[in-house]
């Protein structure tokens, strides 16, 4: 297992991010689901797509998602800020598809409805793959850091109240004196 010491392992890292995908995926499914009432279409027709689109999602993973994940600091993406991870994320969603485009051999028509719909469902996926994997990680690092972090308490405090009332007075004649 790859690990700096505080980091995550890359079994880890890989599972948070199909977490990711899963999650990207099942928002992908609602917006199926909306855009089938929204519509007035029957479930089947829209829903024909979705193993579809869910095994070209595995494989954008695959190829672009699990690299990315193995080769990224996980500190660096926990240090990013929420709106520089959801274009991360996009950003990494549109390659993925790009490559698909290129591995099927054809890319729809620019302009047409199909083609703003492939990119758009990519960028949904993505970006909600990315906050989730951001979010599990930076989790998983805060965790990892309480547990680092050692509690270095005094057994006694350094003044006590006891302390002071099993002191003899000082003898005022004694303080004259000085």
């Amino acid at each position: 297992m790859f690990s700096s010491p505080r980091g995550l392992g890359s079994e880890r890292k890989i599972s948070y991010s199909f977490v990711g995908l899963l999650v990207g995926d099942v928002v992908m499914l609602v917006v199926f689901s909306i855009m089938t009432q929204a519509w007035q279409q029957s479930p089947t027709q829209m829903m024909a797509i979705f193993p579809f689109y869910i095994t070209c999602s595995l494989f954008g993973w695959v190829v672009i998602g699990i690299p990315a994940v193995l080769l990224a600091n996980t500190e660096f993406v926990a240090g990013l800020k929420w709106l520089s991870t959801l274009v991360v994320g996009i950003l990494l969603g549109l390659a993925a598809l790009g490559i698909i485009f290129i591995f099927y051999g054809h890319l729809p028509i620019p302009g047409t409805q199909g083609f703003l719909y492939c990119w758009g469902f990519s960028a949904l996926v993505a970006c909600f793959a990315s906050a989730t994997y951001a979010a599990l990680a930076r989790r998983a690092l805060r965790k990892q850091r309480e547990q680092e972090m050692p509690i270095n308490l005094p057994q006694e405090p350094a003044f006590s109240l006891s302390d002071y009332l099993r002191q003899p007075p000082d003898d005022p004649e004694s303080l004259d004196q000085k």
